[in-house]
């Protein structure tokens, strides 16, 4: 795929996953994702860097700088004293130079001169006794032509990459923060459901107490009931507090990955368990983002491979000039200067500059670059590595997890079948309210474990979707 093409493509597939991150269809993802993409102080940031790179690989041209010169002199002479306000010899000159690519330089120059024709001092110097001459030539620089590893300009393809490894970084950064808010989402849904447990405790554990102590009254409880009764009250107000806490500082995180804090409204949105998660854990990108960065970064030490070798590569000059003799001057009309004339001179001249190969620098500068691409694959091979080895580790967690989730399921269909005998028994009278509370609180407990089980499922195999491991 060429450079231009490539970098078309990932720039079009980042746009297009930057619009679908919205389609999540939960309410609270969907506004995590789109106040973080606006906000984030991160995600702004590098999308102001593409746009600077993207202005560089416009503006290639202005890397290429043209120069534009203009010089007049003029000599005068005491000798004779009677003409001593007329030039001896002028001159007027203008120089136009241009780079190009693969360090082509390119520099036309003019020049047009008057001098005094006659050698004998005493002569008059006036404009009737000068002669005038014209020269014109054309200079010619070429280092890079002479060595170049591919027909495109090293310097704009390297600026193509950068646009490409720029959106790269645009992209990692964007689902680097995504993904953090994802994982504290489901970190504050699960929160969230501990909290609604420890309050159904803490209601059971009140009942208890208020039911020791009043046994305690009666003379049918004991004392020391009533203090574990209170010690379980005290246990569960303080795991409140932490979780409270936790919940806090969740919140705090999210509001400083999404840039802004939140409202009430927004909060009770965030911790509303009763919205499901997508039914489908879809992948942000279609490849993994860090191997594709790895690989525009080894492309540009490969181009700046060639480049260095172009730097160091013998330099060709051409220069050829043509010379007009000099002649009586006379001003004939304005355009005089630029009349032909059968009196010229041309000449060519072709030089060669090998000193940039007896530059020091230059193997120092390539065992660095060569250097770089070998540290450049191996860190491809190790991300290549790391992505299998934490394929197989979630894949592993997975599993557990599964497992785990059926003792919770045959856990809560064998205290939904208590809850149902108690039910029945409290209906005739045959037990007590505490002891149908207690089977209720059971049953919504591993109700809501079940649930964080069911969580962390998703959220596991929604990192192995974006793992992109072959």
């Amino acid at each position: 795929m060429k450079y231009h093409t490539k970098c078309f493509y990932c720039i079009l597939l980042i746009l297009i996953g930057s619009f679908s991150y919205a389609q999540t269809y939960n309410a609270a993802i969907d506004f995590l994702f789109e106040t973080a993409r606006i906000n984030n102080l991160d995600i702004l940031n590098s999308k102001r860097e593409l746009l600077i790179a993207q202005e560089s690989l416009s503006r290639v041209w202005s890397n290429y700088s043209t120069g534009l010169s203009f010089s007049s002199a003029a000599t005068f002479s005491n000798t004779p004293l009677t003409t001593m306000g007329a030039p001896y010899e002028a001159s007027t000159s203008f120089t136009i130079s241009q780079q190009l690519p693969s360090d082509v330089s390119l520099a036309l120059t003019g020049n047009i001169s008057l001098a005094k024709q006659s050698l004998d001092i005493m002569q008059e110097h006036s404009f009737q006794n000068m002669g005038y001459s014209d020269e014109l030539s054309l200079y010619l620089s070429l280092q890079t032509a002479l060595y170049s590893g591919k027909k495109e300009d090293m310097l704009k393809a390297q600026l193509r990459l950068q646009v490409i490894q720029t959106a790269l970084r645009q992209s990692a950064t964007e689902d680097s923060i995504l993904q953090q808010l994802l994982s504290l989402y489901i970190q504050l849904r699960q929160n969230q459901r501990n909290i609604n447990c420890l309050i159904r405790n803490k209601e059971l554990a009140q009942q208890k107490l208020d039911a020791a102590t009043e046994l305690y009254k009666l003379g049918s409880g004991t004392l020391n009931t009533v203090f574990t009764s209170e010690d379980e009250l005290y246990s569960y107000n303080s795991q409140f507090q932490s979780l409270e806490n936790t919940q806090k500082e969740i919140l705090m995180q999210m509001e400083q990955l999404t840039g802004c804090p939140f409202n009430q409204q927004q909060i009770d949105l965030l911790c509303d368990i009763s919205l499901p998660l997508p039914s489908k854990s879809n992948a942000f990108r279609s490849s993994d983002l860090q191997l594709e960065l790895l690989d525009v970064q080894l492309n540009l030490s490969n181009t700046e491979s060639i480049r260095i070798k172009q730097q160091y590569a013998p330099v060709l000059s051409i220069n050829a000039g043509i010379v007009g003799l000099a002649q009586p001057y006379s001003i004939e009309n304005p355009f005089s200067f630029f009349r032909l004339r059968e009196g010229i001179m041309w000449s060519a001249e072709v030089g060669i500059n090998l000193s940039p190969l007896l530059d020091a620098t230059k193997k120092t500068r390539l065992l660095q670059n060569r250097y770089s691409i070998v540290s450049l694959k191996e860190q491809i091979d190790a991300r290549e590595r790391s992505l299998e080895e934490t394929c197989i580790y979630y894949q592993q967690l997975v599993s557990k997890t599964n497992t785990q989730r059926e003792e919770f399921l045959y856990s809560l269909e064998r205290r939904h079948k208590l809850l149902e005998d108690i039910e029945y028994l409290y209906q005739q009278g045959k037990c007590t309210q505490l002891e149908l509370l207690q089977a209720t609180t059971s049953y919504l407990n591993m109700q809501d474990t079940l649930a964080n089980a069911d969580d962390n499922l998703w959220f596991m195999n929604w990192v192995l979707v974006n793992m992109h491991v072959n």
